[in-house]
């Protein structure tokens, strides 16, 4: 007599070894997927070949900061400001080499130019340089070879609050030729004027940051779709109303860079009312953006994330990530409720990293991303693609480091899976036990 299973004892036993299998590679799981240092080395030499315009390369100094000097990343609840002056590591070697050609180029037209450290058709874009510039001005990495960097920067600011095109409300245009307003400046621009005030304990310039981030967020900002940001907006040509990922991703870093900053100032005191308002902006971001893949077979978001026939990018995939985590750590822990939805998107950006299905590969080049000349177009290699898995995995280590707020959040998360793994073993198990006995 059978009853219980109708099927043969060897099918039963089959499903049960699978069952257990799949328990253990889930299990394992959290392990594999991790990119080693050698595949960070790979994906930062590949960022360092093809950053060239001054966002890429404002963006790769901040990430190469991020990732290897943590005592002078703003990100960082050890950084302080003003920082050590004397005997910087030769970790911010590399960043201040970026920006030491430019600013001596900036230094040999100051006269004939508008102030901006790079001519690129955007107010906004060359600001992003500005905080390494004024960190090596500050740890006088100028005084040996000559570059003034102090010049550059100070020359720099002008040319934001006294030159450049703005609205009648005061928000800073983004572009030089028309003013109009990109949820990228968040990035470039705000994270400049809040770290200038810091070094100097200034509070305009500090306030200034905050302001600009509140006049970009009345425009941009769609409460009636999930929070997320426009992209472009004002000057006609070029608008692009779309919820673009990556520029959401610029939004949410560029405003905890400002929180960072204000919680590594001396006068961090008096900016509690503006690091809560600003948690709580990036936070709705966040939430807003991994809505959109709840339900997904995918962790990787749309280029736009409002438009979900568009193509699965895994670059502002890597910039949500970063931000999620860097959240986590500078809210205290009290704020982690999408660090499930970063571990699921870290976890499968690095899954096969290295081999032909993985989306980072042998060579190191991340995929599938958008062109970050054309967005609404797929490109193949993007600067600052690579730029946010360095900014990624920096974001992961301190967040391990601070002892991994929302955890158990996430764990959770993955016990459920194992728990229906688990279960439809046991059952298999007892199924079989059943047809064996009779």
């Amino acid at each position: 007599m059978r009853r219980g299973f109708i099927g043969s004892s060897s099918s039963l036993k089959s499903l049960t070894v699978a069952t257990l299998l799949l328990f253990s590679s889930i299990i394992g799981s959290s392990h594999a997927q991790s990119l080693t240092d050698a595949q960070v080395r790979t994906v930062r030499q590949r960022l360092a070949d093809v950053a060239t315009r001054s966002w890429e390369l404002g963006t790769r100094a901040q990430v190469l900061i991020e990732f290897d000097s943590a005592a002078y990343d703003v990100l960082s609840p050890s950084c302080k400001l003003p920082p050590n002056s004397t005997n910087p590591p030769s970790s911010l070697d590399t960043p201040f080499s970026i920006v030491r050609p430019i600013v001596d180029q900036s230094t040999s037209h100051a006269q004939s130019g508008n102030g901006s450290l790079m001519d690129d058709g955007s107010v906004a874009d060359p600001a992003s340089l500005g905080v390494t510039v004024l960190l090596a001005n500050w740890t006088g990495a100028g005084a040996g070879g000559g570059a003034d960097f102090g010049g550059a920067a100070q020359r720099e600011l002008s040319y934001l609050l006294e030159k450049a095109p703005k609205t009648a409300e005061g928000a800073i245009s983004h572009r030089m030729d028309k003013t109009q307003l990109w949820s990228d400046f968040i990035y470039m621009v705000p994270p400049f004027l809040a770290y200038y005030g810091a070094l100097h304990e200034n509070r305009t310039l500090m306030d200034e940051a905050f302001n600009q981030i509140s006049l970009y967020r009345d425009k941009l900002h769609d409460g009636d779709s999930g929070n997320l940001w426009r992209h472009i907006v004002l000057g006609g040509d070029g608008e692009d109303a779309g919820r673009w990922s990556t520029g959401n991703g610029w939004a949410a870093m560029g405003m905890l860079r400002v929180l960072g900053t204000y919680k590594a100032s001396s006068l961090s005191r008096d900016y509690g009312d503006k690091i809560g308002t600003l948690e709580g902006w990036v936070d709705e971001i966040l939430h807003g953006m991994y809505d959109t893949v709840s339900s997904s077979n995918t962790a990787l978001f749309t280029n736009y994330a409002d438009q979900p026939k568009t193509f699965r990018d895994a670059s502002s995939t890597a910039l949500i990530a970063a931000a999620a985590y860097r959240l986590a750590v500078l809210s205290d822990g009290g704020r982690v409720g999408t660090i499930p939805k970063a571990e699921r998107a870290r976890r499968e950006l690095s899954k096969h990293a290295g081999d032909a299905g993985g989306h980072i590969d042998g060579d190191g080049w991340l995929s599938p991303v958008v062109d970050p000349h054309n967005f609404p177009v797929q490109g193949s290699r993007s600067p600052e693609g690579q730029a946010f898995v360095v900014s990624m995995i920096a974001g992961y280590k301190a967040w391990n480091a601070a002892g991994q707020p929302g955890i158990n959040a996430a764990s959770s998360m993955r016990l459920v899976s194992m728990q229906e793994v688990l279960l439809a073993g046991l059952v298999t198990f007892a199924g079989w036990a059943l047809v064996d006995l009779y």
